[in-house]
């Protein structure tokens, strides 16, 4: 139950023994919409994080952290008083369901500079904190993950480092890791443009659902190289794997998944659990 909805981190359960069972657990990584943290402008709410910190301190375990500005459970991911300031709202529907969840133009101006007061206040309170293992830049695409999927809004490259700046601009110490599947679908990754401007940044890379239902995997490229070479020397590498209860109904787990060879290939860091 370590998993994507903030429901699922049990930050308030005392018996920290489940850890136990994970073998090589170092930390737990949390998605937390901004909406969540600052509901009214200017009045910040740290306490899910705060929490989290010292829960899993408890037991010895660093977090990772996601803000996210666009995502599904909630409807305003972006706070609604940003757009209510006058930032333009695209909205779209998941699961079958239309016009359900705001999505910001993510090159809005309205949008930029709330977004920058907001992780200026994140970082002067955890930048180089030694609980937190990195930060991704969570505030583009849906569930931050850099992609508008299906939405009908499509991300660009000068979107992207728009926003990589602005996390460089406010995080100096703490780690800071990048998606790579920015671009409006997972076949339409512009990562490869933006590239240079990660490594000059000293930035990590993250893929989320890296094996398919087909157990390959977007991270290995054609000609045999990954979209980490270049990265991995001085960042992190992040790797989430699909969803395991789907892995595990498609029996690819540890069939059509040879995990180790791809630690090793892509000089993974961490590798995440995904799924409930």
């Amino acid at each position: 139950y370590l998993d994507n909805g903030l429901v699922s981190y049990d930050i308030h359960y005392e018996n920290d023994t489940y850890f136990e069972d994970v073998p090589g657990l170092s930390n737990i990584y949390i998605r937390v919409p901004w909406s969540v943290i600052e509901p009214e402008k200017g009045n910040f709410d740290f306490s899910v994080v705060d929490g989290a910190i010292e829960k899993f301190k408890r037991a010895g375990k660093q977090i990772s952290l996601r803000f996210t500005a666009s995502e599904t459970g909630h409807v305003y991911a972006t706070p609604k008083w940003v757009f209510d300031e006058g930032a333009k709202a695209h909205w779209w529907g998941y699961d079958g369901k239309n016009d359900s969840y705001s999505m910001p133009y993510f090159d809005d101006p309205v949008f930029l500079a709330n977004l920058d007061v907001f992780l200026g206040e994140v970082a002067k309170r955890y930048d180089g904190n030694p609980n937190i293992a990195y930060i991704d830049v969570g505030s583009l695409g849906i569930w931050g993950e850099g992609h508008t999927g299906s939405a009908g809004y499509t991300l660009t490259p000068e979107m992207a480092r728009t926003h990589l700046e602005l996390h460089a601009k406010h995080f100096k110490k703490t780690k800071v890791v990048v998606l790579d599947d920015m671009g409006q679908n997972f076949n339409d990754r512009f990562f490869p443009e933006i590239k240079a401007d990660v490594i000059r940044l000293g930035f990590g890379l993250r893929n989320d659902g890296y094996a398919g239902v087909d157990g390959k995997m977007r991270f290995i490229l054609p000609e045999d190289k990954t979209l980490g070479d270049g990265i991995w020397e001085h960042a992190p590498i992040v790797m989430e794997p699909e969803h395991y209860g789907e892995m595990q109904r498609l029996d690819i787990w540890g069939d059509g998944v040879d995990l180790a060879h791809w630690i090793d290939t892509v000089h993974a860091t961490y590798i995440g659990l995904h799924g409930y």
